[in-house]
């Protein structure tokens, strides 16, 4: 019953997100891909509620989802997605980084939270709730091993591993392999390591959204970019 509570607040975050927000509509953003078929990684799927979100402005098109999630309990939970007869879901039960190997993961009260980081949380109700081993993956061998050819969106949202996540894939970004990137951005040092790495691969800063503050400063937002072709 948690879990479920859990994905449906946050489909309707997302679905708030898309409705009110006047800087960026994620939903347009999606739909101007105007393809027949689409490949989205999602890093961080989590309950999979972007996935199901997704499905339902594509559900005329075939879509191959690739969800990387490193909870098992919530890959089952995606198991039960009910998605269009032409949407398809890789599940990968990995968390994701810079080296291929098993690393401890921090599971949370607040399951949507968890991460490979043992970070103080300044929520008392967010405590760490049990510490455990999955295996991490190099998404860079990842893409090679599986002879991905192209992504038309990658979401990175992994609560604080979004950096380390790009830097593994620094390679792939030079070419024009990956098209658009969805990616948490947290308002701290990696800010401005993130745009100088994605700038420098010719992705470009098109909109913000989910924009949150703390203490009336901004905590935490959605950065969606696009690849620019030199040709």
């Amino acid at each position: 019953m948690t879990y479920k509570l859990l994905y449906f607040f946050q489909l309707i975050s997302l679905s708030v997100d898309y409705l009110f927000k006047k800087s960026f509509n994620e939903k347009n953003f999606i739909s101007n891909f105007d393809k027949n078929s689409l490949v989205i990684f999602d890093i961080g799927s989590n309950t999979g509620s972007y996935i199901k979100f997704i499905s339902k402005i594509t559900n005329n098109i075939r879509v191959i989802y690739y969800s990387f999630e490193p909870l098992l309990e919530l890959i089952d939970l995606q198991k039960k997605i009910n998605l269009p007869q032409n949407h398809k879901i890789i599940y990968n039960n990995y968390a994701v980084g810079m080296k291929n190997e098993p690393i401890n993961y921090f599971k949370r009260t607040i399951i949507s939270q968890s991460s490979k980081f043992n970070s103080q949380n300044e929520d008392i109700l967010n405590d760490i709730d049990k510490q455990i081993q999955v295996t991490q993956v190099n998404l860079s061998d990842y893409i090679k091993k599986n002879n991905i050819k192209l992504i038309d969106l990658l979401k990175i949202d992994t609560e604080g591993a979004e950096l380390e996540i790009l830097q593994s894939i620094k390679d792939i970004l030079k070419t024009d392999l990956i098209k658009n990137i969805k990616i948490e951005v947290k308002n701290n040092e990696d800010l401005s390591k993130i745009f100088n790495l994605l700038n420098l691969a010719n992705y470009k800063l098109i909109g913000i959204n989910n924009n949150h503050y703390k203490n009336k400063q901004l905590d935490f937002f959605d950065g969606f970019f696009k690849k620019i072709t030199t040709t």
